[in-house]
């Protein structure tokens, strides 16, 4: 007990002779204080990366929605996949004119956005997988997970179904 006391002392008191009392206050050893914030901050920092991690975790396990005619006003993690009727090159041409560019090594993978930055479904990170041989179409944030959007990642879909609502 009295071992644990000194050691605990000795964060305030570099000198372990001289009781807590005796120490001067420029003795005072400020690395305490300064560890502490350091800990503090540390601890919000792997709260943070805990938090990314889990929500993309639960995003990417969470299922497809199927894609409505009516915009919703709230989705949480929203990505969405549908069926299309009209012809694949039409289907190709709107999600071009959205700005999506073919990946090189995948024929049926659109992105756009960037994995940093704005929140907005404009800037994002998004990803269009094109089955053409089921004619179907699916919406996605490819890295990290989109917590909730406000009908957006909808709207996007919406376009390259060709609808202007």
């Amino acid at each position: 007990m009295l071992h644990c006391l000194d050691h605990m002392l000795s964060y305030f008191c570099p000198s372990p002779l001289k009781s807590i009392h005796q120490c001067t206050e420029s003795e005072q050893s400020p690395s305490f204080i300064n560890g502490s914030l350091m800990n503090e901050i540390t601890d919000t920092l792997l709260i943070i990366v805990l938090a990314v991690t889990a929500m993309t975790v639960s995003y990417k396990l969470a299922p497809f929605r199927q894609w409505q005619k009516i915009k919703p006003r709230f989705v949480i993690f929203p990505k969405y996949t549908t069926r299309y009727t009209i012809c694949d090159e039409q289907i190709i041409n709107n999600i071009v004119q959205q700005g999506f560019k073919r990946q090189a090594n995948h024929e049926s993978i659109y992105t756009r956005g960037k994995i940093y930055g704005d929140f907005s479904a404009k800037a994002m990170k998004l990803q269009i997988s094109i089955n053409q041989s089921e004619k179907k179409v699916s919406v996605h944030a490819p890295f990290f997970g989109i917590f909730f959007d406000t009908g957006d990642v909808w709207q996007v879909t919406s376009r390259i179904l060709g609808h202007t609502t």
